[in-house]
């Protein structure tokens, strides 16, 4: 069925641009995704970061000109620099750095207390985060009442605990990790 839609915009490749503009340019990507990197093993979390990376290169290549920027929002362990589970797998951060150079930044985000929003089967509900984990980074900056702000990667020890935003499907005793700052990002962004 995808080759056959594909085969079809193909064929009617103007009168589709003149009806659908740029959106016939993201229809065709997606379709040949699809069909050229189909994401089918037990490993397709590592498969998914390279599949981000084509992404957002085609979208920032469609969207964004000249001196344009683009922000985009991902979980660390995506976005950071190098892959925290694997040397032979590369996290989406690795290849946005290895292609954008200096043009791509990573910076992480945490917060001391919140609630957020997870998913529970169909909907959506409010759940608290659990307390920043003993000698974490939040914890840190709680003990010092320190609400917001920015600290530059170079002025962080070299192994932090930072929480996991986004784990809820972990237990809390597992939703903090150890990263060396000055590898893997550019800043630690706290908002609370």
């Amino acid at each position: 069925m995808a080759r056959k839609a594909l085969c079809i915009i193909q064929e009617n490749q103007a009168q589709l641009t003149d009806i659908l503009g740029n959106d016939i340019e993201i229809i065709s990507f997606y379709i040949n995704n699809l069909l050229e990197a189909p994401i089918s093993t037990k490993n397709s979390y590592y498969e998914r970061d390279e599949q981000m990376f084509k992404n957002t290169v085609f979208l920032t290549d469609l969207f964004c000109r000249g001196n344009q920027r683009a922000v985009i929002s991902c979980h660390l362990m995506h976005a950071n620099y190098q892959t925290v589970y694997s040397p032979l797998y590369k996290s989406f951060g690795h290849y946005m750095k290895d292609y954008f150079k200096d043009d791509y930044v990573c910076v992480a985000q945490t917060v001391c207390e919140d609630s957020a929003k997870v998913i529970n089967g169909r909907s959506f509900e409010p759940k608290e985060l659990s307390a920043p984990a003993r000698n974490s980074i939040e914890e840190t900056f709680m003990k010092f009442g320190v609400n917001y702000g920015y600290v530059d990667a170079k002025n962080l020890d070299e192994i932090i605990k930072i929480r996991i935003q986004g784990a809820h499907h972990l237990p809390a005793s597992e939703t903090d990790c150890y990263i060396h700052p000055k590898s893997q990002i550019q800043g630690l962004l706290l908002i609370d």
